[in-house]
């Protein structure tokens, strides 16, 4: 099979987060259960994790794989709400013109999704 791309950046990033201790990640704080209009970033972030993203901001400026979990509300149609995690994997590549961004789910990935404009982020 040939791709029409080089994904060799984007394997060893998934291999490395495969094979990622949860340790390593920095976890946000969960925000209300309820349902909100709009998520606060006060909800996620606290003092020491604010600290721990500061640190990942200068490995990511070094080139080095940085992950973070990011906890969201789920709710399917006859259960109650709770948390899964989204898992985002960062690492920069300076040979890029533009943001890169690539979705996986399962056996779903997405690709060639680019720069988004909008910033608001609204998932129950």
């Amino acid at each position: 099979m040939k791709l029409t791309a080089d994904y060799s950046k984007l394997f060893k990033l998934c291999l490395w987060s495969l094979q990622l201790p949860e340790i390593d990640y920095v976890t946000l704080n969960k925000p209300p259960i309820e349902n909100t209009a709009r998520w606060q970033i006060e909800w996620f972030l606290n003092n020491e994790i604010k600290k721990l993203i500061e640190a990942k901001m200068d490995l990511f400026e070094e080139g080095k794989s940085v992950a973070f979990k990011v906890p969201v509300r789920i709710k399917e149609t006859t259960a109650i709400r709770k948390f899964a995690s989204l898992k985002c994997l960062w690492k920069k590549d300076e040979l890029l013109r533009e943001a890169d961004a690539h979705f996986v789910r399962g056996e779903i990935t997405i690709t060639g999704q680019g720069k988004r404009a909008e910033t608001d982020l609204y998932v129950q």
